[in-house]
């Protein structure tokens, strides 16, 4: 398991609830044991990315990349000592997600927070085969980041989404375009909380079988979605 500082925790379900995951967000502390568990969750996902290019349409396939891609920049960066990345670590050390972020220390939007890079494990993608999909651990990172954001006084996100499909859903978290044609913004503190807002943090069981929980660590520790097969 990671270890590091623990900022959140979350349990995710897939759209049929037959697949839960509960999992924790920490920010990795720059150690060789942190490393090496890193570099070989980054192997698994390149494996999966390999398989999946043979089973999916390409647009899935080059998504799946990119977060193959990106779990293995945030393992670069701890190795120099960055410390500004989020991983959602399930409890059997499986890593399922990860986000990269920043502040902004020059430019028009000096002091800004900036949510760099978001990826989620390759065969839990919408796309892919089977019912592995998990719904939710990107909104928990998104939480967990803005809760560091705001700690820091930060009252403005900024978004480059990566394509139409990333920039429906920073959209769809209070999102709005801020200049450049592809920038997204993220302006006030009261809309970075609803970024935080967007988690529930009481039992929930829509009727379309989606639930997602998360919250400030220990917010969802032990809790698990009724009737749903671990």
């Amino acid at each position: 398991m990671l270890t590091g500082t623990v900022v959140g925790s979350g349990v995710a379900s897939s759209p049929d609830r037959a697949m839960v995951a509960s999992y924790t967000m920490v920010v990795p502390a720059k150690t060789t044991a942190n490393l090496a568990e890193m570099a070989k969750e980054g192997l698994r996902w390149r494996e999966q990315v390999k398989s999946l290019y043979a089973q999916v349409p390409r647009p899935v396939a080059d998504r799946a990349r990119f977060a193959e891609e990106t779990l293995a920049l945030a393992t670069d960066n701890l190795r120099m000592g960055i410390p500004t990345t989020i991983v959602a670590q399930a409890q059997n050390d499986r890593i399922l997600g990860v986000i990269l972020f920043d502040t902004l220390m020059s430019g028009p939007r000096v002091g800004s927070g900036v949510l760099k890079l978001l990826a989620i494990e390759p065969v839990l993608l919408a796309g892919t085969p089977g019912k592995q999909q998990l719904r939710g651990i990107g909104t928990a990172l998104t939480a967990a980041t803005s809760r560091q954001f705001l700690a820091k006084g930060v009252s403005t996100v900024v978004i480059s989404p990566l394509d139409e499909e990333a920039k429906r859903f920073w959209i769809g978290r209070g999102a709005e375009l801020c200049g450049e044609s592809t920038l997204l913004c993220v302006t006030g503190r009261d809309k970075v909380e609803r970024l935080i807002g967007n988690c529930e943090i009481t039992p929930c069981s829509p009727a379309d079988g989606d639930c997602v929980l998360c919250g400030a660590p220990g917010a969802t520790d032990g809790y698990r979605l009724p009737g749903v097969r671990r």
